[in-house]
């Protein structure tokens, strides 16, 4: 289905070509003020035969109308704009108009001036339109125009036929849809997307009006005819329509009589000149190229001569850069060897002066040693002289160490009795301890009772009583813990640990540094203790001490509140700030409390360390005895092993008296070594210097064969680049002696066959050219005189005519009438404008 708005858009385009050349129209210069304004609606069938001709007639003047005579050939004509009814005799149209313009429409059946004829081929047969609707294949339309005004004019005493210029402007719009692979002989094409629009514009018969050759008209494109071809799938008449006009006046009065065409003919002449020089040139090029082509080939051949001697430096360089780290490899090992040679040769020197010195040590002090001997073997004698009396005392010695085992086996029994006395005081003082606390949670009870006084003073009274007589028990316990203090202090460990230690240096005397050691550690624990035995018989001291202050308090504080009992009405303030003061001793004497009970437990844990530290000596004393008597077997064995020891140091004597001379020999060897191992080490030190400067100079070399190398790549790649570029630039230089020969052969056939035809052309046309300057004013003529269609009163209206045809497919025709007849009718739409009227006729 075509799109409308394409319909209208096309519509458009002719009539803005009509608008466009009425708008450069000139009349001539006379007294009429009446224009008449001719448009022909032509509607064509398929085929181009006019089925329908309607005409607008539009006449106009700067004033009034009144009373005007019009000449048309139309039937059936109406005022379209007013209520104004013509007089009509044959020819003559009679209006009487009282505004400045008439619109008036009729119909014609009168010859148009410029015929369209439209043949269709389907698959390259000729065929009718109607008869192919719907059908497919290869189509072609062919259109053409025909100019059916003509006169005979004379022109320089010759008889030449002359046609009214009229320009057309056609478009045709195919859809899509249904066509395909479209190609026009002429115009131009816009493909839309949906629709293809092909454009027209032609001069019908102007090209025999200016008798103009075949060459000069193909030239100037002036085409009355044009071809579509394509494919279709659905083959339907497209959408067809032309404007005309003939108000092409103004372009043709551009054409001036005094057009000089000499200039050109002059350029041709030129061109034909220049035509030679080019040949004259295209040889000199073809002999300097075969030249060229000549020397190049010399050139290439030491390219290549220069390439291959590259090759060879790129092999040599590679070859030098693959052995060179091998070298520095072993520069850079002789100079690590060297390196360790002469760090070993230090170490060597260092040690040579330390034997050589140590030697001489050695040597000096083998008098003392000799000296050291000669005392051993003196000293050996006096072990033995010992040796002799510690066997005899041994017995001795065994008996005290069985009888400080049976005092610490007393000792330890009476521990344990210790022991318990200490748990039993401990408990005591936790009793205590606990017992307070409801003391404390009695005298709070009467703190918070002192808002009730007045009901519970003989309560308060027995109350009283009872912490009186709970401080006698109080005092009592303060002296318990008194008594419990003094049995502490009275306990004197210093003759017990005066004993430990003389057993101590007894052992160590006998060389049992082991039990020696066990019987200090004794010594100490009991020492320590003491000491803890000591503090916590101070503590209680102190304990004993608080309590019966607080007991003195506390009974003095109650006595006080018995007496205030009596003026209890008057006091109860007082009783209440005293109970406040007796909690607050109460408290003080709860945690001084807890303390002597805490004291208690350290007591009981230090009686069981006493207890532990006594069975510990127990046991060393133990393992003491039995050590002594293993002492007094193993000393007969003493007594034979110095005796071989004094046979020994005899010996010793006489071996170092030999040492002494040898020593001597050792000395002397040293100072010889050392003078050889300064020599080594100049030696050594210079051949390391000459190692670290042959590694850094092959480090150098490997680093200068790498730069070789890249720099030898670069130029190789670089020589390839040349070698190959030069054998391209050796093969474009013989195709370029091949192109030049053919540019000179070109060239001269440029000039015989191209420019020189040219020339003679060019003036042929240029004659026929001026051919154009004498025609132009009969050509002008005619198309001034073209003014009107359906007639005009020549006498008193200028006017001016254009023609609208649109092809009407046949399935059109049942709405053409009902389009007809609504644009007859409908004044209001009409009243609209002309070109609204026009989209309105061929819109719908």
């Amino acid at each position: 289905m075509y799109n409308k708005n394409i319909k209208k858009k096309s519509i458009a385009l002719a009539t803005v070509v009509l608008v466009a050349a009425n708008s450069t129209c000139v009349f001539a210069q006379n007294d009429k003020k009446i224009t008449k304004d001719e448009t022909v609606y032509s509607l064509l069938d398929e085929n181009g035969n006019v089925t329908k001709n309607i005409v607008s007639d539009w006449i106009k003047s700067d004033s009034s109308l009144g009373n005007i005579q019009d000449v048309s050939k139309l039937t059936n004509i109406k005022n379209i704009k007013g209520d104004e009814k013509p007089t009509i005799s044959g020819d003559s149209v009679n209006w009487s108009i009282s505004g400045d313009d008439l619109y008036y429409q009729g119909e014609s059946t009168e010859k148009l001036p410029v015929n369209v004829s439209i043949k269709y081929e389907l698959n390259g047969k000729e065929v009718n339109p109607k008869d192919i609707k719907g059908k497919s294949g290869d189509f072609k339309i062919t259109i053409k125009l025909k100019n059916n005004i003509k006169k005979s004019v004379k022109i320089d005493g010759k008889t030449r036929i002359i046609y009214t210029p009229f320009l057309a402007a056609g478009e045709v719009l195919l859809d899509r849809d249904n066509f395909k692979d479209i190609e026009t002989s002429a115009g131009t094409m816009l493909d839309e997307g949906s629709n293809a629009s092909i454009t027209f514009v032609s001069l019908p018969g102007l090209s025999h009006s200016l008798d103009l050759s075949d060459d000069l008209n193909s030239y100037l494109n002036l085409k009355d005819e044009m071809v579509i071809t394509g494919n279709t799938t659905n083959f339907k008449v497209p959408t067809i329509m032309f404007a005309v006009t003939s108000d092409i006046t103004s372009t043709l009065e551009d054409i001036d009589d005094d057009m000089d065409f000499s200039e050109l003919k002059d350029s041709l002449q030129k061109l034909q000149d220049g035509g030679a020089d080019l040949v004259d040139g295209a040889k000199k090029v073809a002999d300097g190229t075969d030249t060229l082509n000549s020397k190049y080939s010399q050139f290439d051949d030491g390219v290549k001569t220069l390439d291959n001697g590259i090759g060879t430096l790129k092999s040599g360089a590679d070859t030098l850069a693959s052995n060179l780290p091998t070298l520095n490899n072993g520069a850079v090992s002789l100079e690590n060897g060297l390196k360790q040679i002469n760090e070993g040769q230090k170490s060597l020197n260092s040690g040579i002066s330390t034997y050589t010195s140590s030697a001489n040590k050695l040597n000096s002090g083998y008098s003392q040693l000799a000296s050291g001997i000669t005392s051993l073997d003196n000293g050996i004698s006096s072990l033995s002289s010992g040796a002799k009396q510690l066997t005899d005392n041994l017995p001795a010695l065994d008996s005290g160490a069985s009888s400080l085992n049976s005092g610490l086996k007393e000792l330890s029994s009476s521990q344990n009795k210790f022991a318990s006395g200490v748990k039993n005081y401990v408990s005591s003082a936790n009793s205590l301890d606990s017992a307070y606390d409801n003391i404390d949670n009695g005298i709070s009870s009467a703190y918070k009772g002192a808002s009730s006084l007045n009901s519970g003073l003989n309560q308060l009274g027995d109350g009283v009583d009872s912490l009186i007589s709970s401080t006698s028990k109080v005092d009592s316990l303060a002296d318990s813990v008194s008594q419990v203090s003094s049995k502490l202090s009275s306990s004197d460990s210093s003759e017990l640990e005066a004993q430990i230690t003389a057993l101590a240096q007894k052992a160590a005397a006998d060389g049992d540094t082991e039990l020696a050691a066990q019987i200090k550690q004794l010594g100490g624990s009991l020492k320590e203790q003491s000491s803890q035995l000591n503090k916590a018989a101070s503590s209680l001291n102190q304990i004993s001490s608080g309590l019966k202050t607080v007991a003195s308090k506390q009974e003095d504080g109650l006595k006080s509140v018995k007496g205030g009992i009596k003026s209890a009405s008057n006091g109860a303030s007082d009783l209440k700030s005293g109970l406040s003061n007796l909690k607050d001793g109460s408290s003080q004497f709860n945690s001084k409390l807890g303390q002597f009970a805490g004291a208690g437990s350290t007591l009981n844990d230090s009686s069981s360390k006493l207890a532990d530290a006594t069975q510990s000596a127990y046991a060393g004393s133990s393992k003491l005895s039995a050590g002594t008597g293993k002492l007094v077997s193993g000393a007969s064995s003493l007594t034979s092993g110095v005796e071989k020891l004094k046979s020994g140091s005899s010996s010793l004597v006489s071996g170092s008296q030999t040492f002494g001379t040898n020593l001597n020999k050792f000395a002397s060897a040293g100072g010889e070594l050392q003078s050889g191992s300064s020599k080594l080490s100049s030696a050594t030190q210079s051949a390391y210097s000459g190692s670290k400067q042959l590694s850094a100079g092959t480090g150098k070399l490997v680093s200068g064969a790498s730069t070789l190398t890249s720099g030898v790549d670069k130029l190789k790649n670089g020589s390839s680049t040349l070698n190959s570029s030069s054998t391209q630039i050796k093969d474009g230089i013989s195709t370029l002696a091949n192109g030049s020969n053919d540019l000179y052969d070109g060239a001269k056939k440029l000039k015989t066959e191209g420019l020189d035809e040219l020339n003679d052309k060019g003036n042929e046309l240029l004659s026929e050219v001026d051919n154009i300057t004498e025609v132009k004013d009969e050509l002008v003529n005619a198309a001034e005189d073209y003014n009107n269609y359906s007639g005009i009163n020549d006498d008193e209206m200028n006017g001016k005519v254009r023609f609208v045809l649109k092809v009407q497919d046949s399935s059109e025709e049942s709405n053409k009438e009902d389009n007809t007849k609504e644009t007859t009718n409908d004044n209001t739409q009409e009243k609209q404008g002309l070109w609204d009227w026009i989209k309105s006729l061929f819109g719908k």
